[in-house]
């Protein structure tokens, strides 16, 4: 969705078609509408029907449309309904598809934009998940120790062990669940590209939503050691109640210490 312009919500249902379009003529499909949600399920059963196999559906930054516009809520709530009108036929498209994944920074709730999706499985928090989204130790170890050994001796290192701890303090430590320690995929990788210890996910992947929120209050966000966030502020989020500090947490600017339980809810800190 980081590709679909959504300046309105006319331009956002415009630049949607026009995204589906360029699938259904690659595929040679004669698809006679113009609605996004119609052309999404038509195209996902022509799919289904050509190649014989279940589809698979992959949205990422489902949320963009909306959070480019936090600082117009008129503007973000319109956009907030064409997305549950054209995400909201994957619900029927259940028969054709093998797998929907959908990935974002906010938990709205599931009444905000998938209303009609209630069987979709949040997968944010599950233990069983908790180490697919980044590079464990154990990868850098195995896998980019030829990498540290180079630099390591360009560096001056005496041996590698010096240049992977200074690898680990600048991209370690983000965790959704308090015990799995995982790296920075993409400062990882820029750092080895570059052969230079710099802040690559700050320059390259900082909201520009979330600058603009702390901009508006720069001093309350100077300490935000000891945070908690809890489970029910998660699920309350909406456009016009969204905090800074949750959006530190779920960017990953914030990581997760550990994970504590009060009356048996999670609570984040």
């Amino acid at each position: 969705m980081s590709n679909i312009a959504n300046e309105t919500p006319a331009m956002l249902k415009d630049m949607l078609s026009k995204a589906l379009l360029k699938r259904i003529k690659k595929e040679s499909f004669d698809i006679g509408y113009d609605v996004p949600q119609e052309m999404f399920k038509n195209l996902i059963e022509e799919l289904h029907a050509k190649y014989g196999q279940t589809v698979v559906v992959l949205i990422d930054e489902y949320d963009k449309p909306i959070l480019d516009h936090l600082d117009d809520t008129k503007t973000a709530a319109a956009n907030r309904k064409v997305l549950r009108g054209f995400y909201g036929i994957l619900k029927s498209m259940d028969p054709h598809l093998r797998l929907t994944f959908i990935t974002g920074i906010t938990k709205f709730t599931k009444t905000s934009i998938f209303s009609d999706m209630n069987n979709l499985s949040d997968i944010t928090f599950s233990k069983k998940y908790s180490g697919i989204c980044g590079i464990s130790t154990s990868d850098l170890d195995e896998c980019f120790a030829e990498h540290v050994k180079s630099l390591s001796a360009a560096e001056g290192f005496e041996c590698s062990d010096g240049l992977r701890g200074k690898i680990l303090a600048w991209y370690d430590g983000y965790s959704w669940d308090g015990r799995t320690q995982l790296l920075n995929p993409f400062s990882l990788l820029s750092f080895f590209d570059k052969e230079s210890i710099a802040n690559y996910w700050f320059a390259s992947g900082t909201p520009n939503f979330l600058m603009g929120l702390m901009k508006e209050k720069p001093s309350a966000y100077t300490n935000l050691k000891n945070l908690e966030i809890t489970e029910l502020m998660l699920d309350l989020a909406t456009i016009e109640k969204i905090t800074v500090e949750l959006l530190l947490f779920q960017t990953g600017y914030l990581t997760v210490k550990e994970v504590r339980k009060t009356d048996g809810a999670p609570v984040w800190v």
